[in-house]
């Protein structure tokens, strides 16, 4: 975040040594994955996430060559086939990055993707998430903190859609069974609406972004607005018998309620 010296160092970091943000895609199956099938199921979808464009580097615990005999192997389809036994070997007593991806049992593992430093993330968990809902061999998730982002951002994103108009669409039904009327039940809520419409605008005029705050104030602020739209309101009709000037009316129910509308 900005203005916090550790997150300012760590990007700094990523800008001299060309490194962008890391994606974990976690694997989890009931047998081994270092079976020949699992092998190559797991070369296959190393190999589709290294053609997103905005990833550099993609590592798991399948070598993209191996050094054997005195002698270097490239690690493909065609090598699982006819030595696979030769490269679970090397997994399993050579490889450095085994016990850092792969579990005990085997049967869990880590794909770690690095993406380029200017990468464009939207694009690139776009493409992990429908990479992982195509497959079928395994069982696949994401995490990371872009996935993080992403996926708090689908909740706002969501919360801003359900929450203030469920809140109005309540607030209109209970502030019609209380005045009976259509007419003054609007009024009552009109006030409340723009207010949060005013709120949002000066929120985001201000440079905020959007978040589990910006989201939850404006529904905050059309619930106690249209509480003192009814308050309002509802003296407006107490009124009404006894004051037969209109302006008289709105002055003085102004006056009885003006106070409190003031302090909330």
């Amino acid at each position: 975040t900005e203005g916090n010296p550790k997150t300012e160092e760590y990007d700094r970091l990523n800008e001299k040594y060309q490194i962008g943000e890391a994606i974990s895609v976690l694997i989890e199956q009931d047998d081994s994955l270092l079976d020949e099938e699992n092998l190559k199921n797991v070369l296959a979808l190393q190999e589709k996430i290294e053609e997103i464009d905005g990833v550099s580097q993609v590592r798991s615990f399948i070598p993209s060559e191996i050094f054997m005999g005195g002698h270097t192997f490239t690690v493909d389809e065609r090598f699982i086939d006819h030595h696979s036994d030769l490269l679970i070997d090397f997994i399993e007593d050579r490889y450095f990055l085994t016990e850092q991806v792969l579990s005990s049992d085997r049967s869990k593992s880590t794909i770690i993707v690095n993406l380029e430093l200017n990468a464009n993330v939207g694009d690139v968990v776009g493409s992990l998430k429908e990479i992982i809902q195509s497959e079928e061999g395994l069982t696949l998730s994401l995490a990371g903190n872009e996935i993080i982002k992403d996926t708090l951002w689908d909740y706002l994103i969501r919360i801003l859609f359900i929450l203030p108009p469920a809140a109005g669409i309540l607030i209109l039904l209970v502030f019609y069974s209380v005045i009976r009327n259509k007419k003054f039940t609007i009024l009552a809520v009109i006030p409340a609406g723009l207010a949060v419409l005013w709120t949002f605008g000066t929120i985001f005029w201000s440079g905020q972004e959007l978040n589990l705050v910006t989201v939850i104030s404006p529904i905050f602020i059309l619930v106690m607005g249209a509480v003192d739209g009814l308050h309002y309101i509802s003296h407006f009709l107490d009124n009404m018998s006894r004051y037969s000037d209109r302006r008289q009316l709105t002055v003085e129910t102004l006056r009885f309620v003006g106070m409190p509308i003031f302090l909330t």
